[in-house]
C-alpha cells in the first residue's frame, strides 16, 4: 500500500511539472490590452490605484493589490507581472487533485489533475497577468473547504470558507456563483442529514464572514456600477457550442480541425454523466447537476445584459474536467486497463491541443507590441513618430514605446482620436495622411493585424491597409500572429 501511495505522489508530482513547463513557456512575450491596463493601475501610487480602478476597470481588488506588491518588489517586466498567474496556475493542479480525491478514489483523482494541468484554457489564462488565475485557484479551495464543512460541521471549518470566499469575490466577482452553488450543496446536506440548526447556522457564519471581507470594497463596487452599469461589451457567452469550442481548445489555438476533438470531449463528458447515472453515484449527479444550473444562469444573464464571457466561467473548468475524468476512469477500469495507462490516455487526451497553444503564437488581438518597439529602438533615426491606425492600439503601443506618455494615453486618453504634439505617437488621420503625400513627415507606420479600436474617419477604417500601400510601399518588417502580418512601414520626409 506504501509503494502505491508512492507511485501516485510521483504521478502527481510529473503531473504538476509537466503543467508547470507548459505554463512557463514563452511567457515574457508583448502583454495585451487588458494586461496593460492591470499593469498601468498597479503601478500608480497607492493611493491613485483604486480611484483608477472605479474610473476604468471593472474588476475587484486582490489580483491588483498582488500586482501592486509584485511591481514594488521585483520591477514591471513582462515575465514578472505574469509569474503570480503562472504560480497559482500550478498550485491549481495539486488542489484539485485534493479536491477530487475528496469525492473519488486515487485513479480518477489523478486523471483529473492531468487534464487540468494540460488543459490549454487553463494554460492560457495562468500565462495571462489577470485575475482568472488565481479565481480558478480560490473556487478549488473554496470547493475542497465547502466539503470539509460538511463533514465535520465545525466553527473553525465555517470561518476558513468564510475567508476563501472573502478573497474569492474580492478575486473576481462571479465568485458570487460559487458561493450560489455551495449553499445549494449546503441545502442539500441538511435535507439528508442531522444537526440541521447547527449547519444552518454555520453556513450563515461563513456568510457573513464573506460580507464583512468584502464589506471594505463595497462603495468601490457602487461607483463601478454607475460607471459601467449601463455600458454592452458587445462579446457573451452564448448558448451554442462554440462556448465549449472555447472552452475545449480552439478559443487559443483557431484551428478549425479541433473542432471534432472538442466535441469528442463533450462526449466523454456527456457519457460520464450517463455512466454516473447508471451506478447512481450521487456525488458525481450533484457536481454535474452544479455545471448544467451555473451554466444554465449564465447563458439565461446574457438575454438581459451582454457581460458573461467564457474566461469568467472558468471556475466551472476543473468541475466540468472532473466529470470527465470520472468517466475515463470508469471506462478504463471496466476494460480493466492499468493505472499507468489510464494516466497517459489522460495526457493523450490533451496534450495535442495543449502543443497547439503554443505552437499557434498569440491570437488575433494579442499584438506583438514589445517586438515592434523593440525593433524600433534597434534601428534609431533622429526624433521621428510613430504612426498608429487607431487610438487604442496606440494606447498599448506607448506601453512600450513611449513610457513616458503611458500614464496620460492609457489611464486618461487611451480612447481619444486626437494627436498631442508632446506625444511620440500619433493615431493616422485625414491630416497625417495628407501630409504622408506631401512627404512632410519621417517616422514609422505601424498597422496591425487586429484593430483594437476604431477610428471616427469611416473612410480610413475600410481603407487604411490600401492607403498604406500607396503611400508607403512594401513594409520594413513583418511581425506575424494568427490574424495576420502586424507590418511595420518607414516614411522619410522630403529633403
Amino acid at each position: 500500500m506504501v509503494e502505491k501511495n508512492h507511485q501516485y505522489a510521483l504521478a502527481l508530482f510529473s503531473i504538476c511539472c509537466l503543467g508547470f513547463a507548459f505554463r512557463i513557456y514563452n511567457i515574457n512575450v508583448s502583454l495585451w490590452c487588458d494586461e496593460m491596463m492591470q499593469a498601468v493601475a498597479a503601478s500608480a501610487e497607492w493611493q491613485d490605484v483604486f480611484d483608477i480602478m472605479t474610473g476604468y476597470c471593472s474588476s475587484p481588488p486582490l489580483d491588483y493589490i498582488i500586482m501592486k506588491i509584485v511591481i514594488l518588489c521585483f520591477g514591471q517586466a513582462d515575465w514578472v507581472l505574469r509569474m503570480p498567474a503562472v504560480l497559482f496556475g500550478i498550485a491549481s493542479i495539486p488542489v484539485f487533485y485534493f479536491f477530487s480525491r475528496s469525492l473519488v478514489e486515487q485513479k480518477t483523482a489523478l486523471t483529473a489533475s492531468a487534464l487540468l494541468a494540460l488543459s490549454p484554457f487553463a494554460i492560457a489564462y495562468s500565462q495571462e497577468a489577470r485575475m482568472y488565475s488565481i479565481f480558478l485557484f480560490l473556487s478549488l479551495l473554496s470547493f475542497i473547504a465547502a466539503l470539509r464543512l460538511a463533514e465535520k460541521n465545525s466553527f473553525r471549518h465555517s470561518m476558513l470558507l468564510g475567508i476563501i470566499n472573502g478573497l474569492l469575490v474580492l478575486a473576481h466577482y462571479f465568485g458570487i456563483f460559487v458561493i450560489a452553488y455551495e449553499i445549494i450543496f449546503f441545502m442539500a446536506v441538511v435535507l439528508y442529514s442531522g444537526e440541521k440548526k447547527r449547519r444552518i447556522e454555520l453556513l450563515m457564519i461563513s456568510l457573513l464572514i464573506s460580507f464583512f471581507f468584502f464589506l471594505p470594497w463595497l462603495p468601490f463596487l457602487l461607483s463601478q456600477l454607475v460607471t459601467y452599469g449601463g455600458k454592452e461589451l458587445g462579446y457573451a457567452l452564448n448558448a451554442d457550442s462554440n462556448f465549449f469550442k472555447i472552452f475545449l481548445s480552439s478559443f487559443s489555438t483557431d484551428k478549425s480541425y479541433l473542432d471534432g476533438w472538442a466535441y469528442s470531449y463533450l462526449l466523454i463528458f456527456l457519457s460520464s454523466i450517463v455512466i454516473a447515472g447508471y451506478k447512481k453515484e450521487k456525488k458525481i449527479l450533484f457536481v454535474a447537476l452544479g455545471v448544467f444550473l451555473i451554466l444554465g444562469t449564465l447563458f439565461g444573464l446574457n438575454f438581459f445584459k451582454k457581460m458573461v464571457t467564457p474566461r469568467n466561467a472558468i471556475f466551472l473548468l476543473p468541475l466540468f474536467l472532473f466529470i470527465c475524468a470520472y468517466g475515463i476512469t470508469s471506462a478504463l477500469n471496466f476494460f480493466k486497463i492499468n493505472f499507468k495507462l489510464s494516466i497517459a490516455v489522460s495526457i493523450l487526451l490533451v496534450l495535442w491541443p495543449a502543443v497547439l497553444y503554443h505552437r499557434a503564437g498569440p491570437k488575433g488581438h494579442k499584438q506583438p507590441w514589445k517586438e515592434v518597439s523593440e525593433y524600433i529602438r534597434q534601428h534609431p533615426a533622429g526624433k521621428e513618430k510613430i504612426f498608429i491606425t487607431d487610438p487604442v492600439d496606440r494606447g498599448f503601443l506607448a506601453y512600450y514605446a513611449d513610457p513616458e506618455a503611458t500614464c496620460s494615453v492609457m489611464k486618461k486618453d487611451w480612447s481619444v482620436y486626437k494627436n498631442d504634439p508632446s506625444w511620440k505617437i500619433w493615431v493616422i488621420d485625414e491630416a497625417v495622411i495628407t501630409a504622408m503625400r506631401e512627404k512632410r513627415f519621417s517616422g514609422w507606420v505601424v498597422a496591425p493585424s487586429f484593430l483594437m479600436g476604431r477610428t471616427y474617419n469611416d473612410y480610413f477604417f475600410k481603407n487604411y491597409r490600401q492607403l498604406l500601400s500607396q503611400l508607403l510601399g512594401p513594409p520594413v518588417k513583418q511581425f506575424y500572429n494568427q490574424a495576420g502580418p502586424l507590418q511595420l512601414f518607414h516614411v522619410q520626409a522630403a529633403p
